[in-house]
């Protein structure tokens, strides 16, 4: 049978963005908290508060739209 225990010990380096309302919210909050676990400061966490799924599409989703992408564009920037 298949292991549930992933190792993220040489994961490259991660971005992860969350919605406050995103269906998936708390999958995506233990998949951040096993990666950090492993990689420290290699795992990046945003959650942005009353963000929907693919929130980053929608104009009108300001300002968490916009904060998002500049955390993106941050984290790309620091490599």
């Amino acid at each position: 049978p298949m292991s549930d225990k992933v190792s993220y010990k040489d994961f490259p380096k991660t971005f992860i963005l969350n919605g406050g309302s995103e269906v998936l919210r708390d999958q995506i909050r233990v998949l951040y908290e096993r990666m950090a676990a492993e990689m420290g400061q290699g795992a990046v966490y945003l959650e942005m508060p009353d963000a929907v799924h693919d929130f980053l599409v929608f104009l009108w989703h300001e300002p968490e739209r916009s904060e998002a992408l500049r955390a993106i564009a941050s984290f790309l920037q620091s490599e």
